[in-house]
């Protein structure tokens, strides 16, 4: 067997490493148990597909699965996690793309939806795949179904456009980033006629990522678009996309990283002065800064749990216009709820074009607190781990114990929060604090008990 269930499995989408976790005969009993599971038969299902070097094997055994099933297929192509989003919002279908995000070049993957870019995750869907994919026993289908090839690049232009005023558009130069991923295809057709300069960083698209992992939250994978801002003169700031275009980082003038919550406070004063008395999501361990900038504006920031599945969740149920996680995710009610690095990068230039200002003296409001960049902690046994670290803060008397997401606990001068990972053997960790000085102390006190 070259495909494991138990490790590709996970709360959000299903993702591993190819030929050893994911691989043809998964994707194929995947749509098989797709189209039954969701009865899908004689419907039309949306597939696309990033550039990885085993997407075109997978995603051609996904969708020998679907018509095998007697499904109909939308083939889109070569496109971003957006774009897909995109299209099951906008026709109405279910919709699958196959990636593995922002994962190492050896993984792949597969993300699914419900018609109207509605996420299938591990509480509606994906642990009844899992179930069915085990039993491994389908029916017989007299009719099969066929595949339907549409490109949609152009009408999905048109759309993203239309969530910013093009007319407010400033001529600005800046320098962006796509990792050798699908966005080296996308943002070239998105930004032309544009008044904006795109200064080009390995837009070729590549499955074996050549310059660097297409993964813009490891500040190791920023090292070139900084050290190019750094050198430049008139470039306004960089943007730097992950391999399949849902998640998106930006970087000031000056080389310096924009904190995902900082960008989402800025879009945050963006939006609701456009939408007031609207409201917010973000995940649980996004900065204060969120919350500062909504008791400053009369609205309403709800937390939600890490991970795409769980905040386009919480936003529709509080009917939130928007939402953001610390990753670079950020996601828009009127974009079917669904995150997308795309139509960030617009606003963003928006927001520019309305203000002279350097970036860096534009988010400089918004630098308040220090952050500790997530960390990977691998431990032995990440349930005892848990356990040790709630009762050594405890004895603190913390001014909030939160169970929420893993466990938050709160002081009044920091915060940290330490979960079990959805996708990785691994113990997350995140922390805030009112200053550099704290961050630093509280960190090394953290990190003694991992040892």
């Amino acid at each position: 067997m070259a495909y494991d269930i138990e490790n590709s499995f996970h709360s959000n989408d299903i993702r591993g490493v190819y030929g050893k976790e994911v691989d043809e005969k998964l994707f194929y009993i995947t749509a098989r148990a797709f189209s039954k599971d969701f009865r899908l038969k004689g419907k039309e299902v949306v597939v696309g597909r990033d550039i990885r070097n085993s997407s075109p094997s997978l995603a051609k055994s996904f969708i020998k699965g679907l018509v095998d099933s007697g499904v109909n297929v939308l083939d889109i192509g070569i496109v971003s996690t957006p774009a897909v989003y995109f299209a099951s919002g906008r026709y109405k279908k279910h919709g699958a793309m196959i990636t593995a995000s922002h994962n190492p070049k050896d993984n792949n993957g597969l993300k699914l939806t419900m018609p109207g870019a509605y996420p299938i995750g591990g509480d509606n869907g994906l642990g009844r795949l899992k179930r069915a994919i085990t039993k491994d026993k389908f029916p017989v289908v007299s009719k099969k179904g066929k595949i339907r090839k549409k490109n949609i690049i152009k009408e999905y232009v048109k759309y993203v456009h239309s969530f910013i005023d093009l007319k407010n558009l400033k001529p600005m130069k800046i320098v962006v980033d796509t990792g050798n991923g699908i966005e080296g295809i996308m943002v070239p057709k998105v930004y032309k006629d544009l008044p904006i300069d795109i200064v080009p960083m390995y837009f070729k698209p590549s499955g074996n990522f050549p310059n660097h992992p297409a993964n813009p939250a490891d500040p190791e994978n920023l090292k070139a678009i900084i050290k190019r801002l750094k050198k430049a003169k008139d470039e306004r700031f960089g943007m730097a996309f992950d391999t399949d275009g849902d998640r998106i980082f930006f970087i000031d003038e000056k080389g310096q990283i924009v904190p995902s919550a900082v960008t989402g406070a800025l879009i945050m004063k963006y939006l609701f002065k456009k939408y007031p008395h609207e409201k917010a999501v973000c995940s649980l361990i996004s900065s204060k800064i969120l919350f500062d900038i909504s008791k400053e504006m009369g609205i309403k920031v709800m937390k939600g749990k890490v991970g795409h599945s769980y905040i386009k969740k919480r936003m529709r149920q509080t009917h939130a216009i928007f939402g953001v996680e610390h990753s670079g995710h950020f996601y828009y009610r009127h974009n079917f709820y669904a995150d997308s690095g795309i139509i960030t990068s617009l606003i963003v230039c928006e927001i520019l074009s309305q203000d002279p200002r350097p970036f860096s003296v534009i988010v400089k409001p918004y630098r308040i607190y220090a952050e500790l960049k997530e960390h990977s902690v691998k431990v032995k046994d990440r349930k005892k781990a848990m356990e040790k670290i709630e009762k050594y803060y405890e004895k603190q008397k913390p001014l909030k114990v939160d169970k929420f997401d893993g466990i938050t606990i709160t002081f009044p001068d920091y915060w940290i929060n330490v979960r079990i990972s959805n996708t990785d053997p691994v113990l997350r960790v995140n922390m805030e604090a009112d200053s550099g000085e704290i961050l630093e102390k509280k960190k090394k006190e953290l990190f003694r008990l991992f040892k």
